[in-house]
């Protein structure tokens, strides 16, 4: 039942997000997504049974149109799920 409710916060947080980019509101985005993005390394590491709902809802966020793909580049997702794959090798951490 755990799972099934994260999913649906995944979803619904997913469609939240979209309708920020879809008026424009950039605000709004960045205060969602600079909380999304800070559970990479610390919630994360902690909850790996819960990585897959995370990645799921990353994945159909930045697939839901161009701004969202733009938008992920330009905040350094990919750098940010490397380094968090990487942990103590990653060149992010020496520099």
């Amino acid at each position: 039942m755990d799972r099934d409710v994260r999913e649906m916060h995944a979803i619904i947080l997913k469609c939240c997000v979209n309708i920020c980019f879809a008026i424009e509101n950039k605000e709004i985005l960045d205060l969602l997504m600079t909380k999304v993005f800070a559970m990479i390394p610390d919630e994360l590491t902690k909850n790996w049974l819960k990585l897959h709902q995370y990645l799921w809802f990353l994945c159909e966020v930045t697939r839901s149109g161009r701004a969202q793909l733009t938008y992920m580049i330009e905040n350094k997702l990919i750098s940010k799920l490397i380094d968090f794959y990487l942990e103590n090798d990653s060149p992010l951490i020496n520099g």
